[in-house]
C-alpha cells in the first residue's frame, strides 16, 4: 500500500481512481459525492481518497487539520444513508508517513455492484446528492454534484453489474494471476470457475519453431538446454492472445518470450541498446506469472537468473520515462557494459562461435546493467517523495 501511494502522489496528479484532498471535507455532501465518484469509477478500480495532499501533488499532511476523521466515521456516515438496494461501498482508512509527514488514505474497494446511488437525498446547505443519481469519475473529473452520468458510462457500469463487463480479455488477465484456481486436462490448462477459458499449446505451431536455438538468457542457466513452443490463451474456441515461449534450463523453467525493447543510441537511430522486458498487468506479464511454477525449487532458481535480466515496467508511461533517463546517460552506460563484457565471457560453451560468444555475453551484460539501473530510477524517484 505505502509503495503503491507514494507512486500516485509522484504522478503530481490525481486520476481516475485516486483524489487528493489537502484536508478532510467539511461538507458531508461533498464527501458523500467524491465517496461516489470513486467507488464507481469507470475502470472499476480499488480507488483512493488521498487526504494531506495538495491538488499539485506536495505533501502538506494533517498534523493541523482538526476536522481530521477515523475509521469509525466513516463507516457510521455511510450506514447512515440510504443507498439503493442497501448496496453501501466498502471503505477502510489507513495512515502512512510521506515526507515526515502524516497522511490518510481512504480505501474505496473494488465492487461488481456498481453503480452505488442513493434512493433518498442527502443535502447540507446547498450541496445535494440527489436520489437516483449516478455519479462516476472518469481520468481526474468527478460528474458535478448537480448533474449525473451521461448513458453511455452508465451503461458501462451497469454492465459490469450484470456481469458483461469486464471483457473477457480482462477477465482473462485477471484469471491468470489465480493460479489456484486452474485445473488440467489432457488439452492443457482451464479456471475452474469458467472452464470456458484455457490455456494450451497449438502444437502445429510449435513444429514451426527451431525449437533447440537458446535465447542469450539461456546461458546464465544451470543448463542452457532450451526449447521454443507456442501457447494460446482462448475464449471457448477464440484465441484472446497467442505467444512464443521457451523452456530454459532443460525444463526446469518455462516463460514467454519477453518484448524486445530499444534505446536509441545515436541521433539518427542508427545503433541501439537492445533489451528483454515485461509491462506489469498486460496479458503477456500475467501469462508469465501464471507459467511461473512457484512449488518447484529448481524452477524458482531459474526464474530468478532469468529476471536478473528482464526489465520488468510498472505500466508504460515509466518505459517511456526509464528509456528518457537512460538515453541521458547513454555514454556512462556503454561504458560499464563494456568494462563488464571484458570481464566476463561465455569461453565455458564450446559449442558457441566466438561472435555469438560476444553478442551473448554484450546482451546479458545490457539487461545486468538495466535491471540495476531501473532500480535507480525508482529510487531516486522515491528520494523525491519519501524521506
Amino acid at each position: 500500500m505505502r509503495e503503491r501511494i507514494t507512486e500516485l502522489i509522484g504522478e503530481k496528479r490525481e486520476g481516475s481512481y485516486w483524489d487528493f484532498k489537502q484536508e478532510y471535507h467539511t461538507n458531508k455532501a461533498k464527501l458523500l459525492h467524491d465517496i461516489l465518484c470513486l467507488a464507481n469509477n469507470i475502470d472499476n478500480k480499488e480507488a483512493y481518497l488521498i487526504y494531506g495532499i495538495a491538488d499539485n501533488g506536495d505533501v502538506v499532511g494533517l498534523s493541523e487539520d482538526k476536522n481530521r476523521k477515523n475509521q469509525e466515521f466513516f463507516i457510521s456516515f455511510l450506514q447512515g444513508k440510504k443507498f439503493a438496494g442497501n448496496n453501501t461501498p466498502h471503505v477502510v482508512l489507513k495512515t502512512i508517513s510521506v515526507k515526515e509527514q502524516e497522511i490518510d488514505i481512504l480505501i474505496i474497494k473494488k465492487s461488481n455492484r456498481v453503480p452505488f446511488y442513493l434512493e433518498e437525498d442527502f443535502k447540507i446547505g446547498k450541496s445535494r446528492v440527489s436520489t437516483g443519481n449516478i455519479y462516476t469519475r472518469i481520468e481526474d473529473k468527478n460528474t458535478p454534484i448537480n448533474e449525473t452520468a451521461d448513458p453511455l458510462r452508465t451503461e458501462e457500469l451497469w454492465k459490469i453489474r450484470l456481469g458483461l463487463l469486464p471483457t473477457p480479455n480482462d477477465r482473462l488477465k485477471s484469471y491468470l494471476l489465480q493460479k489456484k484456481l486452474w485445473s488440467e486436462n489432457r488439452l492443457g490448462s482451464f479456471f475452474i470457475e469458467a472452464p470456458e477459458f484455457t490455456v494450451v499449446e497449438n502444437e502445429e505451431e510449435t513444429q514451426k519453431y527451431d525449437r533447440y536455438s537458446a535465447p542469450f538468457y539461456a546461458y546464465i542457466q544451470m543448463n542452457s538446454s532450451s526449447s521454443y513452443y507456442s501457447y494460446e490463451c482462448k475464449y471457448l474456441e477464440t484465441v484472446l492472445f497467442e505467444r512464443q515461449t521457451v523452456s530454459l534450463d532443460s525444463g526446469r523453467y518455462h516463460t514467454p518470450v519477453p518484448k524486445m525493447g530499444f534505446i536509441g543510441i545515436d541521433t539518427y537511430g542508427q545503433d541501439n541498446l537492445c533489451y528483454r522486458y515485461f509491462i506489469k498487468g498486460t496479458m503477456l506479464y500475467n501469462l508469465h506469472i501464471f507459467m511461473f511454477d512457484v512449488a518447484y525449487e529448481e524452477a524458482v532458481i531459474a526464474h530468478r537468473k532469468f529476471m536478473d535480466l528482464v526489465v520488468v515496467f510498472e505500466n508504460k508511461n515509466e518505459k517511456v520515462e526509464f528509456e528518457n533517463y537512460i538515453r541521458g546517460k547513454m555514454s556512462r552506460i556503454l561504458l560499464k557494459r563494456e568494462k563488464l563484457t571484458k570481464e566476463n565471457s561465455l569461453s565455458h560453451y564450446n559449442e558457441l562461435t566466438e561472435g555469438e560468444k560476444k553478442k551473448y555475453n554484450t546482451d546479458i551484460e545490457t539487461g545486468n546493467l538495466l535491471v540495476k539501473e531501473l532500480e535507480e530510477f525508482r529510487q531516486n524517484r522515491r528520494d523525491n517523495i519519501v524521506v
